[in-house]
């Protein structure tokens, strides 16, 4: 994202938005409301990417549920949940542990994160973001 931005309203930028108020609902019941990150280690993301329509069904059902290595990379999809979730993401001790997989034909893009606390203090929290189209 840019500084335009702030004005301009590319609709990649507004989806991102609308995810990341999601996740912060799913994760607080609130969507302006961010974790506090000194209550968790960290998490981890399995991350289910969509193919491309135009690859061929013969391709489609040989890369289902393989790794995807191609961009979007790990790290940005990494920094994009860190900023929807946390508002100082800096205080994580540990960080985000991440793997991406293209996605099943018949399955939605998705994001499941599973919340880490600090020993002692909650249970696991886990989150399923469906990525709308």
């Amino acid at each position: 994202m840019t500084q335009k931005d702030k004005w301009a309203k590319r609709d990649c930028v507004v989806r991102y938005y609308e995810w990341a108020n999601q996740a912060r609902t799913e994760a607080t019941g609130d969507p302006y409301h961010y974790l506090n990150p000194k209550q968790f280690l960290g998490y981890y993301a399995f991350v289910h990417i969509q193919m491309p329509k135009s690859w061929s069904a013969k391709k489609r059902k040989a890369m289902e549920g393989r790794l995807h290595m191609q961009k979007p990379d790990k790290d940005n999809v990494e920094k994009g949940i860190n900023d929807a979730l946390f508002a100082d993401d800096s205080a994580l001790a540990i960080g985000g542990v991440m793997a991406q997989y293209w996605g099943y034909d018949d399955f939605s893009p998705c994001i499941d994160i599973f919340l880490i606390p600090i020993p002692g203090e909650e249970e696991i929290q886990f989150l399923h973001l469906i990525e709308e189209e």
